[in-house]
């Protein structure tokens, strides 16, 4: 979330810079004629800034919350019922117990090496003439996504029990910290699949040449996240059910997103609401 933060007072530099280069009549990266042919995403910076602040500012804050969980208790531990846990979930509870350290570590360098991939995006020409665009909107996924994380369906209202917690050849001491009721879902999966499928969407969006071949590149963005979910997984940190949540959840941020930035901006508004019932954003799409 720091990161999202500060990368965004850096582009709200560039990005008044590159407005006044675009106004004076010098585009920033190319030709006029060049740089509106490669437009294929309609961003406001204003909006996309405020929504990227507020859910970065939002899970930054929700953080401290997940992470301060009450320990889980030796009468919690003395009631749990592992046969509860049935079906499509059951078989990660009987797992060999690795190194699970090292696959913690090595789930967080592949989170770390999905969250920098996208930027691959700016070495291809077409992308790159508008950079300051596609910065933004990946900024404003991985703001959103970490805020979905924080909403009802997130472990700040849900307390599951991760599966480590169900394993009895791991002492007590080693299982009771309150994270272990983040089961629910996986934030890591969602992350991964965010990003992974970011990169997917803007790169098929810029080459439409590619057909069908697009769901080779789609295909190929799968594989990180689905290592992730065999990491979580083998780290006794998730269900399948979990992972297939946070799947959903990052797919829906890394595609939806960018889709609705291709509708132009005379038929998309943002704006606040206020009723005696809730406050908040509103979203509404005109559609002809």
């Amino acid at each position: 979330m720091k990161i999202v933060i500060a990368s965004l007072c850096l582009f709200i530099a560039l990005k008044s810079q590159a407005q006044i280069a675009d106004t004076s009549g010098i585009p920033l990266g190319g030709s006029s004629a060049s740089s509106s042919e490669h437009k294929i995403y309609n961003v406001n910076p204003w909006v996309s800034t405020a929504i990227t602040i507020g859910g970065a500012a939002y899970g930054l804050g929700m953080l401290p919350s997940i992470q301060s969980k009450p320990k889980i208790t030796s009468a919690e531990f003395a009631d749990l019922n592992p046969s509860l846990i049935r079906g499509f979930d059951s078989w990660v509870l009987n797992q060999t117990v690795g190194n699970l350290k090292q696959i913690e570590r090595n789930s967080g360098y592949l989170q770390a090496a999905c969250a920098l991939l996208p930027l691959s995006l700016f070495i291809d020409s077409k992308v790159s003439k508008r950079w300051y665009d596609i910065l933004l909107m990946y900024l404003e996924v991985n703001a959103v996504s970490g805020a979905f994380y924080m909403s009802p369906l997130g472990p700040l209202f849900q307390s599951k029990n991760r599966p480590i917690v169900y394993y009895t050849n791991i002492a007590e001491a080693d299982k009771n910290s309150g994270a272990n009721r983040n089961s629910f879902y996986s934030g890591h999966t969602a992350a991964a699949t965010s990003d992974m499928y970011f990169l997917a969407k803007v790169y098929c969006d810029y080459h439409p040449e590619l057909g069908n071949d697009k769901f080779l590149i789609f295909g190929a963005a799968t594989i990180p996240p689905l290592i992730m979910a065999y990491l979580r997984i083998r780290a006794l940190d998730h269900f399948p059910s979990d992972i297939l949540v946070g799947y959903g959840m990052g797919a829906i941020c890394g595609i939806l997103i960018p889709e609705i930035h291709r509708i132009a901006d005379k038929n998309v508004s943002l704006g606040a609401y206020s009723s005696p019932q809730s406050t908040g954003l509103a979203l509404t799409l005109k559609l002809e």
